[in-house]
C-alpha cells in the first residue's frame, strides 16, 4: 500500500494530535497496536474499490490528509486499542479525537466489520449493531437502539445520508437505505431499497449489487 506516512511517523503524528487536544502528557501509542491497526486498516482499504483509495495503476492509498482516511484509521487504532489492551483512557482520547476532527460519532467498542467504508460521514452516529462486511455510511447516519434491541445487518448495506435505522431490525443481504429512509423495530427483506419514513416508507426492488459498486465485488 502507498502511504502519506510510515508507521513510526504515522504513531508520531497521531500523538502529536492527541497531546494537541489533551495535554496531560499521556498519549503514548505503542509500535504494536499502530502496527496492529494498520494491518486492519490495509486489509479494508485493499477491498475498496473507489476514487482517492486507488492510484492509476490500481494500487492501494492511505493519505493521512483525506479525512475519509484518517476517520477510519482513527476508528480502527481506537477498537484495536481497546481489544489488544483495555486501555479506555486512551481509546477516549481516540474516539474524542474522531469526533472533533470528523464529526464522527463512533464509539471504540462498536465493532465494525473488517472491510467498510465511509464517505464523508460528518455528523453520523453508529452505535452497538451486528454489522457485516462491505458497509458503506455516508453522513448524518444514526445507528442505534430502542431500549436493549439492536439491528442486525447483512453483507452489502448503504446508509445514505440522513438514514436511521433503530431498533430490533434485521436486514437481509444488499439493501440500500436511501436519503432521509428511517426505519424502526422492522425487518428489511434482501436486494431493495428503503425509502420514506416509518411507519409509512416503502421497499423497493434493488438490481445493483453493492458490493460490486464500491468494493469491485462479485
Amino acid at each position: 500500500m502507498i502511504v502519506s506516512l510510515n508507521l513510526e511517523k504515522l504513531k508520531n503524528y497521531t500523538e502529536s494530535l492527541l497531546t494537541n487536544f489533551f495535554p496531560d502528557d499521556q498519549c503514548l501509542i505503542s509500535p504494536k497496536d499502530i502496527s496492529d491497526a494498520f494491518l486492519k486498516l490495509e486489509n479494508c482499504f485493499n477491498h475498496i474499490n473507489r476514487k482517492y483509495y486507488r492510484t492509476e495503476f490500481n494500487e492501494t492509498v492511505f493519505d493521512h490528509l483525506n479525512a475519509d482516511h484518517f476517520c477510519s484509521f482513527l476508528y480502527i487504532l481506537s477498537n484495536t486499542i481497546w481489544s489488544n489492551e483495555g486501555d479506555e483512557f486512551l481509546c477516549n482520547k481516540l474516539f474524542y479525537l474522531n469526533k472533533i476532527m470528523h464529526g464522527l460519532d463512533l464509539y471504540y467498542k462498536v465493532n465494525l466489520p473488517e472491510v467498510f467504508l465511509f464517505i464523508h460521514p460528518v455528523g453520523s452516529v453508529i452505535g452497538n449493531a451486528s454489522f457485516e462486511n462491505y458497509s458503506v455510511f455516508y453522513q448524518n447516519v444514526t445507528i442505534g437502539s430502542d431500549g436493549d434491541a439492536y439491528p442486525k445487518f447483512n453483507n452489502g448495506t448503504v446508509f445514505f445520508s440522513k438514514s436511521s435505522v433503530i431498533g430490533n431490525c434485521s436486514v437481509g443481504e444488499n439493501v440500500v437505505f436511501g436519503a432521509n429512509a428511517f426505519i424502526l423495530n422492522t425487518d428489511i427483506p434482501e436486494q431493495c431499497s428503503v425509502v420514506g419514513s416509518f411507519p409509512n416508507h416503502k421497499i423497493l426492488s434493488n438490481q445493483k449489487k453493492v458490493k460490486g459498486e464500491y468494493f469491485g465485488q462479485e
